[in-house]
C-alpha cells in the first residue's frame, strides 16, 4: 500500500527526494518486534510467574492470605500486582516489575501455600527475571513516551533510540549465556529496523538546537555514518530551497527595495544587493549549524523555537515544522485489526456482521479518547493490596493492644 501510494506522488512529482524520507516505520511496532525475540529466551520463568499471579487472583481468600504475606515481611504496598496481555510485552513488564517488588511476600505464600510450591520460580529463575527487566526498562520508558497523550516531538525519540542500542550491545557481552543470547537476537532486529528510520529522527536531533550535528556524532560514533547524515540533511534543505525559496525571497525582496529610491539612493540600493548576496552565499543551515548550542540541560519547546526564528531561517524553519511533527508512532493496526477476535470468540461464532460492527463502534466509541489501551487493561488485570493490608495492619495493631 505505502509502495503503491509512494509511486502515485513520485508521479505528480510531489515528494521530496524522491520519496526517499517518505515511509517511516511505526517505533512501537519496531520494539515490540526487538522485545519479543527477547522475551521468548527467558519465556520459562516468565510463564511461571504469569501462573503465579493467576493463582492469586484465582478468590479472595488467596488475595486475603496474600496481603497477610505482605503485611508479615513488612513490605509497602504502594504497588499493585498485574497480570500481563501475553502478546503484549510492555504488560509483561509492568507484571515482571511488580512482582520483583513483592518477592518477599511471595517467598512467604510459597512457605504458608504448599500448593502454590509448583508456582514458584527458582532464584536462578529470580535472577533471570531482575536481569530481563533492567534490560527492557529503556524500552519500557521508550513506549511510555512516545504511547502517552503527549504527542512528543520526534526529537525526543532519538535520545532513548540511542540509550536502547547503548544497553543492548553492553549486555551482549554479559557473562550471563541466556541474558548475552538474548540480547544478540534483539541486536540483529535493531540493526535491521534502526537502518530504515534512523535518517528522519537524526534529521530531527540536529533541528533541536541544544543539539545539532554533534549528537549525532556523538551517537553515532563513527565518521562515514555521520557524513551520511549530514549529506543527506543538505540534500533534502535544497529540496526546500529550491520548492519555496522564490516565494520566500519575493517577498523579502519587495519588503527590502520596494518604492521609489530615488536617483540618489542608487549607490546604496547596489551596496544593500550586494549585502543580500553575501548572506545568500551562506546557507541558512550552515548558519544555524554555525549559531551557539543552547545548553542540553536546558528545557526547551522545540517547536516554538522554530516559530520565533522563522524569520531568521524561513526555510529551514518549515523543514523544521515537517520533520518535528512526523508522528513516532502511527495507530495502533494491529490492535484494531485484532480486537474482532475478542468479539467474536468461540461462544459467539453466529453473530450477524450488523451486530460485531454495533458492538466495535460503541466500544470505540466509549473508550476512544479517554484512556489507551494499555491503561485500561492494566487497571482490568490489576490487584490493589492497599485496602488488604490495612485492614490486616489495624487487626494486628489492635491484637497487640488488647
Amino acid at each position: 500500500m505505502v509502495n503503491l501510494l509512494k509511486q502515485h506522488l513520485r508521479l505528480r512529482n510531489t515528494l521530496f527526494c524522491e520519496g526517499e524520507f517518505f515511509h517511516v516505520r511505526c517505533s512501537a511496532h519496531v520494539l515490540n518486534l526487538i522485545v519479543q525475540d527477547g522475551v521468548k529466551v527467558i519465556s520459562k520463568p516468565v510463564s511461571k510467574i504469569r501462573d503465579y499471579v493467576k493463582y492469586i487472583r484465582a478468590s479472595e481468600s488467596r488475595k486475603l492470605k496474600f496481603a497477610e504475606c505482605i503485611v508479615q515481611v513488612s513490605l509497602p504496598c504502594n504497588k499493585r500486582v498485574h497480570q500481563d496481555v501475553p502478546t503484549r510485552w510492555n504488560s509483561t513488564f509492568v507484571m515482571l516489575d511488580s512482582a520483583l517488588e513483592y518477592k518477599l511476600a511471595f517467598h512467604q505464600l510459597h512457605v504458608v501455600d504448599r500448593s502454590f510450591s509448583r508456582f514458584y520460580p527458582t532464584e536462578e529463575e529470580w535472577l533471570r527475571v531482575q536481569k530481563f527487566t533492567t534490560l527492557l526498562r529503556p524500552f519500557y520508558d521508550l513506549t511510555t513516551l512516545f504511547s502517552g497523550t503527549n504527542y512528543p516531538t520526534a526529537n525526543l525519540y532519538f535520545h532513548g533510540v540511542w540509550k536502547i542500542q547503548k544497553v543492548i550491545t553492553e549486555e551482549v557481552n554479559n557473562l550471563d549465556i541466556e541474558v548475552s543470547e538474548m540480547a544478540k537476537k534483539m541486536k540483529l532486529k535493531f540493526e535491521k529496523y534502526w537502518e530504515c528510520y534512523s535518517l528522519v529522527l537524526s534529521f530531527a536531533i540536529i533541528l533541536d538546537p541544544r543539539f545539532k550535528m554533534d549528537y549525532v556524532v556523538y551517537a553515532f560514533d563513527y565518521e562515514e555514518r555521520a557524513k551520511e547524515v549530514r549529506d543527506k540533511f543538505y540534500l533534502l534543505f535544497e529540496e526546500y530551497e529550491n520548492t519555496f525559496d522564490g516565494d520566500l525571497l519575493d517577498g523579502s525582496i519587495a519588503g527590502c527595495s520596494g518604492g521609489d529610491l530615488g536617483n540618489d539612493n542608487d549607490d546604496f540600493a547596489e551596496f544593500e544587493s550586494q549585502q543580500h548576496a553575501n548572506k545568500r552565499n551562506k546557507s541558512q543551515v550552515d548558519s544555524y549549524l554555525d549559531d551557539t548550542r543552547l545548553l542540553s540541560t536546558q528545557e526547551l519547546d522545540v517547536l516554538n523555537f522554530w516559530k520565533e526564528n522563522k524569520n531568521r531561517y524561513p526555510i529551514l524553519s518549515l523543514m523544521a515544522r515537517d520533520i518535528l511533527s512526523i508522528p513516532i508512532t502511527t495507530v495502533a493496526s494491529e490492535s484494531a485489526f485484532s480486537i474482532g477476535g475478542r468479539i467474536v470468540g468461540k461462544f459467539r461464532t453466529s453473530l450477524l456482521p450488523e451486530n460485531v460492527e454495533v458492538l466495535l463502534c460503541t466500544r470505540d466509541w466509549l473508550y476512544g479518547v479517554t484512556a489507551s489501551e494499555d491503561e485500561e487493561d492494566r487497571e482490568r488485570l490489576s490487584i490493589d493490596f492497599a485496602p488488604l493490608v490495612g485492614k490486616l495492619t489495624n487487626l494486628h495493631v489492635g491484637g497487640f493492644q488488647q
